[in-house]
């Protein structure tokens, strides 16, 4: 019900509360207040033309004005009725001249309570001097000094409780309020003091450092006497070894120099044990290759973006690989982008990824290389490759780290390193309009160029022994003699296909060698252009030849068992980009 000065009335099982809509207060009505019961009927309630309300109870009937209910504006007195020590209540003494009691007069009149470090544990009881519905009292405490602020309870918990406080002093005090929540600000007050341990005690702690100080002095004045028989003594002592002095000197000139052989030594060892462990897959003891090896571990430590520039086979991916195993990101993926194998229509959505219906054949959502190489690092092979419309968003990926699917307008943010290899002339590339200038500066941080094969011949050697030992392993036949001769031609080649062609080379070799002994086929052409008479041809020649010829021979079958992309070892969608890249056609 809503009474005549707009206060909401309801009956609940606990009472009546009347409900101040302006304020958004409730305040509730017991039998303690005159209520017949606790316990109404539901829908038993009537409001009368003068504003009396009625509401039915379980034990009768309940009416009232509400207008005659009024506030209780007088704040109750508080006042500290007990003190207790380990839960027992402290008597008052009996002597009032004894020092020592806690209590000389009644705790309502006690101002201050002194107690030792061993009363630990210690309580307060109080009462608000309100009895109207008293069991409706309000409290709040605080020890000043320990309490940040002030602990809330009610008349059913007249009593607080202190633990181990630390010796100092401090003030309890606590404040009421009645049943209609007027407060009494002052309340009552008690001022504590906590005695500390003998120990703490500055006096004590005087005498303790006194008698350190008292201590030291002796002491000193002992280790100075033995000081001196021992300054004596060694003064004949250094006398004695003044002569052996000098040798002693001349022995640690040779030491230093000695060890300073040692460890330009041990740094050069270092060097080229770092080149063995973390180049395991890199055979060479090219000094020029070994430099580039160097510069590698330098940049792999940081993510600057790698431009790897060289011949076709002269391991460009080897050399990626190398940059990112011993890197930070080494345990992160490294995501392969062959730029020259996918078609122009594709490569977008191969690094960036499309959305579903992005166009057609986009029957579902794909994740762009990008993405999969977050945290890690993606190697764009043959980057020279890639159309000039991609280019533009290729350079945004390496400026900004952002990118959008295809068919999508959320922009991405990937952390990637980007290591990058062609064997493209790029500067060339640019003076044509094929290549952009700002992506290529973009792109050149931190250029590698790998020598070709024929400018480090002292590893073809090494090459060879160790790729007859892969394919022997690979095979199941055990070359175990290979000619000097054999070496000697092979080292006499060009190898314009470089170290792959010298790859397939040697595998060729193991499969037709009849015994133990490595045989060379007559696989090399006879003029290599070694003494500069015959004319050297261009790689896209000697690829468009070598793809022609296996057409031929495969009656100009792609892909499958008997096709040129299983005899070439490459896979047939990379054969027919490659076949449109050198515009080979079959004549009718």
């Amino acid at each position: 019900l809503e009474d005549n000065q707009g206060f909401l009335w309801l009956s609940t099982n606990a009472g009546l509360s009347r409900f101040d809509r302006q304020n958004e207060l409730f305040k509730n009505y017991t039998r303690g207040d005159g209520l017949q019961s606790n316990e109404f009927n539901i829908g038993a309630f009537h409001k009368s033309r003068s504003g009396e309300l009625f509401f039915g109870g379980i034990n009768g009937l309940n009416a009232f004005y509400p207008h005659n209910i009024k506030e209780n504006p007088i704040a109750p007195a508080v006042q500290i009725t007990d003190f207790r020590i380990f839960n027992k209540s402290v008597p008052i003494s009996r002597d009032r001249n004894d020092s020592k009691s806690i209590l000389q007069n009644s705790i309502l009149e006690t101002e201050e309570i002194h107690l030792s470090y061993k009363q630990n544990v210690f309580s307060f009881e109080f009462a608000a001097l309100n009895f109207t519905n008293p069991q409706k009292n309000m409290y709040q405490y605080k020890m000043e000094g320990f309490d940040e602020d002030w602990l809330h309870t009610d008349a059913t918990n007249r009593l607080a409780t202190y633990t181990n406080l630390d010796p100092g002093d401090y003030v309890f005090r606590v404040k009421g309020a009645n049943d209609d929540g007027v407060w009494n600000e002052s309340g009552a007050s008690v001022i504590l003091t906590i005695s500390p341990p003998f120990w703490k005690t500055l006096w004590f702690r005087a005498l303790v450092g006194l008698a350190i100080l008292c201590t030291a002095f002796i002491w000193y004045r002992s280790r100075i006497r033995k000081i001196e028989v021992k300054r004596k003594e060694l003064e004949n002592r250094v006398k004695e070894k003044t002569a052996a002095a000098q040798k002693l000197q001349n022995a640690l000139e040779e030491v230093k120099r000695l060890k300073n052989r040692l460890q330009d030594e041990n740094t050069y060892l270092q060097s080229e044990i770092r080149i063995v462990h973390n180049f395991e897959n890199i055979i060479t003891r090219s000094e020029s290759l070994k430099k580039i090896l160097r510069s590698v571990e330098q940049v792999a430590s940081t993510d600057a973006t790698v431009l790897i520039l060289g011949e076709t086979g002269t391991g460009k991916e080897l050399l990626a690989r190398a940059v990112h195993n011993i890197s930070s990101r080494g345990k992160r993926p490294l995501v392969k982008v062959n730029c020259s194998a996918l078609p122009a229509n594709l490569i977008e959505s191969e690094l960036f990824g499309h959305e579903k219906g992005a166009f057609t054949g986009a029957i579902a959502r794909k994740v762009g290389r990008f993405e999969l190489a977050n945290g890690g690092t993606i190697f764009l092979d043959e980057i020279g490759d890639v159309p000039l419309e991609l280019q533009v968003k290729l350079l945004r990926v390496l400026q900004e780290g952002e990118f959008e699917r295809l068919g999508s307008s959320e922009t991405h943010k990937v952390d990637v390193r980007i290591i990058a290899a062609t064997n493209r002339d790029l500067h060339m590339e640019i003076a044509q309009g094929r290549f952009r200038e700002d992506l290529f500066y973009r792109l050149n941080v931190f250029p590698i160029v790998i020598p070709p094969l024929r400018e480090r011949k002292e590893d073809i050697s090494l090459l060879i022994n160790y790729f007859v030992k892969k394919f022997s392993r690979k095979i199941g036949k055990p070359i175990k003699n290979i000619p000097q001769s054999l070496v000697d031609k092979l080292c006499a080649y060009d190898w314009p296909g470089n170290v792959r062609e010298l790859e397939n080379i040697v595998e060729r070799a193991v499969i037709v060698s009849p015994g133990a002994k490595l045989v060379c086929g007559d696989w090399l052409p006879k003029d290599n252009g070694i003494n500069g008479n015959s004319k050297l041809s261009t790689l896209e020649e000697n690829e468009r030849s070598h793809i022609i010829k296996a057409l031929e021979k495969t009656g100009w079958r792609i892909s499958g068992e008997k096709g040129a992309a299983k005899l070439l070892q490459i896979n047939p969608k990379t054969l027919e980009s490659r076949m449109k890249k050198l515009g080979i056609e079959r004549n009718a």
